[in-house]
């Protein structure tokens, strides 16, 4: 059985909405996910997780498996942050900007990620030391796409750009006009296309009346088209089918979240879960979702939630009691 078709058509088949032109109108069916059980999972092995966590009062890389976690990376100090990590196209890097908390951000190239005799390993590069900026994406050879402030305008609002190593230049491939900020960027699996998501300066992604959307670059034609326009939405992961995993949060007292597939080619998308959640994360065969969310809820702390989302059934997977985790993404 195609595990990945049988999970993905069974859901389509019960819920599609109506996209008119480039603009995707959100509607959300209930989710029976909403009454799944929690459990311990004993039947059989998750794909490996990469995730954000602390390790002697520093932040840290870890991945996790059927043997436990493993960790691959540490801060110098307390007082530096891991933020806006992304697992490359081909599952063997991690990027992600270290934040020394005075905005000088560090750009960091992790792998290839591989395990040897039962030891994951991991080399650490750094590839650029950046004022401001995030969300690094790596294409799998030497060329890096990331936000960052446009440092000739007076405003420094955030732009995408490709960064290449050798020669260290920066090319622009998005213009905001001074207007807006160009921010969480991701990559299609074949290379060719990034997503990111608009939000105009003066308006806040999570308030009323905000008018943000979602614009995909051709990398290679110069291209563009709008989607989720006028929706705040989550960009949240393109995932290996083609298709792009986003979140709306739903701002009900639970913290309920609905993540969705969207299919640029049909422009067409579905609900594949609900529930208390931030940070969703497909697995490749679309089998699983991960998320965090507060245990208990509205609790002080973070774990990391496996969703089958064939079963309906729920893992933690992290158990902190202490701590709060963030999710990088999976580690094919």
């Amino acid at each position: 059985m195609n595990l990945n078709m049988n999970i993905l058509d069974r859901i389509r088949k019960s819920f599609f909405s109506t996209v008119r032109g480039l603009v995707i109108t959100l509607v959300f069916w209930q989710s029976s996910s909403l009454c799944s059980d929690t459990k311990t999972r004993e039947d059989g092995v998750f794909p490996v997780m990469a995730y954000i966590g602390n390790e002697d009062g520093r932040d840290a890389i870890f991945l996790h498996d059927a043997e436990g976690r493993t960790t691959i990376f540490n801060c110098s100090t307390p007082n530096e942050l891991i933020l806006t990590p992304q697992v490359a196209r081909n599952g063997e890097y991690i990027t992600f900007v270290v934040d020394n908390g005075q905005n000088v951000r560090v750009l960091h190239l992790l792998g290839p990620i591989t395990k040897k005799s039962g030891h994951w390993k991991a080399s650490n590069s750094i590839v650029l030391t950046i004022k401001g900026g995030a969300w690094p994406l790596y294409d799998g050879s030497q060329d890096f796409y990331l936000a960052k402030p446009d440092q000739s305008s007076p405003r420094s609002n955030m732009g995408i750009y490709l960064y290449q190593v050798e020669g260290e230049v920066f090319t622009r491939l998005s213009d905001n006009m001074g207007a807006s900020n160009h921010i969480w960027p991701l990559l299609s699996p074949e290379g060719d296309r990034i997503v990111f998501r608009e939000v105009p300066i003066e308006s806040d992604e999570m308030s009323v009346g905000s008018a943000p959307r979602s614009v995909i670059i051709n990398l290679d034609s110069g291209n563009t088209e709008t989607l989720f326009e006028n929706q705040s939405v989550f960009l949240e992961q393109w995932i290996p089918s083609g298709e792009i995993l986003y979140s709306v949060a739903m701002h009900d007292p639970k913290g309920t979240r609905a993540y969705g597939l969207y299919d640029p080619v049909t422009r067409s998308a579905v609900e594949i879960f609900r529930g208390n959640s931030r940070q969703g994360r497909l697995s490749a065969d679309s089998h699983y979702l991960a998320f965090i969310r507060s245990e208990p809820i509205n609790g002080a702390y973070f774990d990391i939630f496996i969703m089958d989302l064939e079963s309906q059934t729920e893992t933690n997977l992290t158990h902190s009691s202490k701590q709060s985790e963030s999710i990088i993404g999976w580690i094919e």
